[in-house]
């Protein structure tokens, strides 16, 4: 089995990493698996200890999560766009903020400033203040960030 040299494994330890390896083997994996580890091939004895020990820590977590009695918090977008509003993202700069409205007042959009802008999605300078690019809690929050990015073609991001 797979131990640090000088270290020996608890035999619990080995009996589960061989019950993991017999059944890797059972459901068509070889001497190796297609599971990648810093660009390598794991062997099924890599694959099987590490199928363990992360077992390990996902019970460790149910267990805390049992005796606090409470799942994690989810974040609603009241709590993601907390403290967040334009003139915290660009307090220390004044230029690009002015930018950001200009442009919007251009594009005839009138920021309230309590959105958040993504400035990221902008096409270019004649882009800049784009109504769509003001994301807030009351226009769409994180739903409408992940519109935002599925229109461009990008990956939905977790949010």
């Amino acid at each position: 089995m797979i131990a640090a040299p000088g270290k020996r494994l608890s035999q619990s330890r080995e009996a589960k990493i061989a019950a993991e390896v017999a059944r890797l083997r059972a459901v068509g994996y070889g001497t190796h698996c297609v599971e990648r580890k810093n660009g390598q091939l794991l062997s099924i004895e890599e694959a099987a200890a590490n199928n363990v020990d992360n077992a390990a820590k996902y019970a460790a977590n149910r267990r805390a999560m049992g005796q606090a009695r409470r799942a994690p918090g989810a974040q609603t977008d009241r709590e993601f766009f907390a403290g967040l509003n334009l003139h915290k993202q660009y307090e220390h700069e004044k230029v690009k903020y002015d930018e950001i409205i200009e442009g919007a007042h251009r594009h005839g959009y009138n920021p309230t400033g309590d959105e958040v802008y993504q400035e990221g999605f902008e096409l270019g300078v004649a882009d800049v203040g784009n109504p769509a690019y003001f994301i807030s809690e009351k226009n769409g929050g994180r739903s409408q960030l992940k519109k935002l990015r599925k229109s461009r073609g990008l990956k939905e991001a977790l949010y």
